[in-house]
């Protein structure tokens, strides 16, 4: 099969202007042709084609540099994901543009000093953990984000890995500390002091103790399970389903129907699974295994130094009209949560967390408890409202209809011939 000429003309030819495309460099613009994308010099007079193709929303990548002779595919099928335009970029770094491969810059120095925790210039109870991973910066914003950094010639400053327009550097006092962080997101440059301990904070030990007696998740030692049956509702996607849970001191299991598809997730407190219509059973690890044991209700109300590898109380805040102390935790894997306890009850108000989606990347969750409800001396909450910080889910809210204690069998909590 062979195109005609004045087809391929027609495919290569730059209609419609992308202004908000990524820039290739300078005098280069992005255009629609036909089904793809044109990278073209901007003149109309000696117009020449620099790369044409395209890219999905699932982590899908073709382009092809026609003087190069070069042909990009990069395919992933994992939506949110940013390895592609990692790789994109370095592509036309050092395979076009001719840039050498070089050591990349090292982060000795700083590995030992810009680690830790930042406040939000702007939001009180908003928080900045920075983690040096391999030659990578690590920023996570429980709630809100994750983002990966790339180090530059200032041991002090790094670039985003997929946008070099983005940046976090840190600013250090007359005697070399780092005193705040700077970043800058596309549209203004935040200052952000470093946290410093408060004195006039309880100890951590003492605020886990209240949470423990606020919640009495430890009664599931004395009870064979508990069942809970509501409602799931996707509220700003109008989509709705409901759910079952099933849970004793330290194993759990999770069914949710959806459109008349169900997905079930089961832990026996070391191993973790998920089976799904799309995905089939699959055995969970690394981050998606500590995910699911972290969602479990004793990890959750109980007592905090049994499961994260630092827990520590940050600040005292005002959430609802109540006074509330934020406490950092921070799981194995390097994943940040911030709970909101509030100091007169020691009940959980809301929880600021990262959660990994299959198909969407890490993203930012914001969970609320609402209407704690009392069975054989275990309290929960009724209602919970997390939103995801993403369009693909929004705001998803679960409501208990019944809790109940039950009896089940040891093959609840794993799978079908396991």
């Amino acid at each position: 099969f062979t195109l005609s000429e004045a087809a391929l003309r027609r495919a290569l030819a730059p209609v419609s202007p992308v202004p908000a495309y990524p820039a290739l460099g300078n005098g280069i613009t992005a255009h629609y042709g036909q089904l793809w994308l044109v990278h073209a010099t901007s003149s109309a007079e000696d117009r020449r084609i620099i790369r044409f193709g395209h890219d999905g929303s699932d982590g899908t990548y073709g382009w092809v540099w026609p003087v190069q002779e070069l042909i990009f595919l990069f395919f992933t099928q994992s939506r949110g994901t940013r390895a592609g335009l990692q790789v994109e970029a370095l592509v036309q770094r050092h395979l076009v543009d001719g840039e050498p491969i070089t050591e990349r810059p090292s982060t000795v120095r700083s590995s030992r000093s810009i680690e830790g925790l930042y406040w939000d210039e702007d939001v009180a109870h908003a928080v900045y953990d920075v983690t040096l991973v391999d030659d990578r910066l690590e920023l996570d914003r429980p709630g809100g984000m994750h983002m990966v950094f790339r180090p530059t010639e200032d041991s002090d400053r790094f670039v985003a890995e997929a946008n070099d327009d983005l940046w976090v550097r840190f600013v250090r006092d007359e005697a070399g500390d780092v005193a705040v962080m700077e970043t800058f997101f596309g549209k203004r440059t935040e200052t952000d002091p470093r946290h410093m301990p408060d004195a006039s904070l309880p100890d951590i030990q003492e605020v886990i103790e209240r949470v423990v007696q606020a919640h009495q998740v430890d009664q599931l030692q004395s009870i064979p399970a508990l069942e809970m049956r509501g409602s799931l509702t996707f509220v700003d996607k109008g989509m709705s389903g409901s759910f079952i849970s099933i849970f004793d001191a330290k194993r759990s299991r999770h069914e949710v129907a959806m459109g008349g598809a169900q997905e079930t997730v089961w832990t026996d407190g070391v191993r973790a699974w998920t089976r799904s219509p799309y995905a089939g059973l699959t055995e969970l690890s690394g981050g998606l295994l500590e995910q699911v044991l972290m969602d479990h209700p004793v990890v959750q109300f109980g007592d905090w130094n049994s499961f994260f590898s630092i827990v520590r109380a940050l600040k005292r805040v005002t959430l609802d009209d109540r006074p509330t102390l934020l406490v950092h935790a921070k799981t194995t894997e390097g994943r940040s949560n911030v709970f909101y306890v509030d100091e007169e009850t020691g009940r959980l108000l809301r929880r600021d967390a990262l959660q990994q989606i299959p198909g969407i990347g890490i993203v930012g969750v914001q969970t609320v408890y609402e209407e704690y409800q009392a069975m054989e001396g275990v309290i929960l909450p009724s209602r919970t409202t997390s939103l995801y910080v993403t369009d693909f889910m929004g705001r998803v809210r679960t409501q208990l209809d019944t809790l109940k204690p039950v009896e089940v069998d040891d093959s609840v909590f794993t799978p079908d011939g396991l």
